[in-house]
């Protein structure tokens, strides 16, 4: 069966000459390590204040700088390294990161493998994120995940990167050591908790409206075991997420208990259940803006106090209640898949259907 996809924004989202120079995560504070010219990586002259990376502080690496690490093994634990110019690893075997880490290439910036034997090992917990554009060049790369406890190494899945890789694109190796893969820019739950902490996140950053309008949207991951809770979003999420997928054995918690009001999702995206919606309000409805795809896989689970009426609305309107278009209970067992057109008329598909369409804009 094919599920529903959703529809392009009828307004465009995205921002014209963007500025990422304020994207300080919330493990980054005011502190950062930041490249005034190309050189080497342990070259002061490479460094604003003379100050080369030894923990503590977030990395820069400016536009236009071309910096070269030329160590088999990068063991400076900082919250996040951020490329808007060219950072080179370079050595004459492997790369060993050596602490869980965050590298986040923004548009224009190139991440680019030197070493001789192209094989990249990361431990569980770390993300590489590319923004658009052509974001890493490589000859076949490999991306390991690895473990070591005592210096006792063990090397897990592995994902190959190739000779070059275009943004959008993320690569995030969950706690348990599962390699996943995004072509978007996606934030990845890493513990259950709360969606507006940073530690909730792989990479430790929470998701900015500001960033996923600049990419067009974002995607937003829910894994196994992993419990994310919207208590504190007063009912609406108004983050632009594209597409949003709960995994089995994951699940996603909508509204809080005792408030009445239902939930409400602001931009149009595609909502790939597997896992369990918990519906948290104590009345009201679940609310998917025209041009958004809701599919609920065979095996997923929904739990309210309450049967909860699943309606569409046009988010540039003033009918801010819409159309119901879908009732779910606790007691569900079905699959469903509607898709709601830009108009806001919903077409479902169930036992097997392939439900396949397509819209083209003027």
């Amino acid at each position: 069966m094919t599920a529903a996809t959703a529809a392009p924004p009828v307004e465009s989202t995205t921002q014209a000459s963007p500025d990422y120079t304020e994207e300080m995560g919330d493990d980054e504070q005011d502190t950062s390590c930041t490249t005034i010219r190309s050189g080497d990586f342990n070259d002061q002259n490479t460094w604003q204040d003379g100050q080369i990376p030894s923990g503590a502080c977030s990395i820069i690496i400016s536009a236009g700088n071309n910096v070269t690490f030329n160590n088999a093994e990068f063991d400076i634990e900082v919250p996040r390294i951020r490329i808007y110019g060219t950072l080179i690893f370079s050595s004459t075997t492997t790369i060993t990161f050596k602490t869980v880490i965050n590298i986040v290439v923004q548009v224009g910036g190139l991440l680019h493998d030197q070493s001789t034997e192209h094989k990249w090992y990361l431990l569980s917990g770390s993300i590489l994120t590319f923004y658009s554009g052509l974001s890493f060049t490589g000859s076949n790369t490999i991306v390991y995940q690895y473990t070591s406890v005592s210096n006792d190494i063990t090397v897990g899945g592995n994902y190959t990167f190739g000779s070059t890789l275009s943004g959008p694109f993320t690569f995030g190796i969950l706690p348990g050591g599962e390699i996943k893969v995004f072509e978007s820019v996606t934030y990845i739950v890493k513990i259950s908790s709360r969606f507006n902490t940073g530690g909730t996140w792989l990479g430790g950053r929470t998701p900015r409206g500001d960033i996923c309008n600049r990419v067009g949207g974002c995607g937003l991951y829910i894994p196994n075991s992993c419990e994310l809770t919207t208590a504190s979003l007063n009912g609406q999420l108004n983050i632009y997420f594209k597409e949003i997928t709960v995994a089995i054995g994951g699940i996603f918690s909508l509204g809080r208990s005792g408030r009445s009001g239902g939930f409400r999702f602001k931009y149009q995206f595609q909502f790939n259940i597997y896992g369990t919606i918990s519906f948290l309000s104590s009345s009201g409805s679940l609310y998917l803006p025209w041009g958004s795809a809701f599919n609920f896989y065979d095996g997923a689970h929904f739990t309210s106090t309450y049967t909860v009426s699943i309606r569409s609305y046009n988010p540039y309107g003033h009918d801010y209640e819409g159309s119901e278009f879908l009732q779910l209970s606790s007691s569900v067992t079905t699959a469903y898949y509607y898709w709601i057109s830009i108009s806001g008329s919903a077409t479902s598909s169930t036992g097997g259907k392939k439900l396949h369409l397509i819209i083209f804009f003027s």
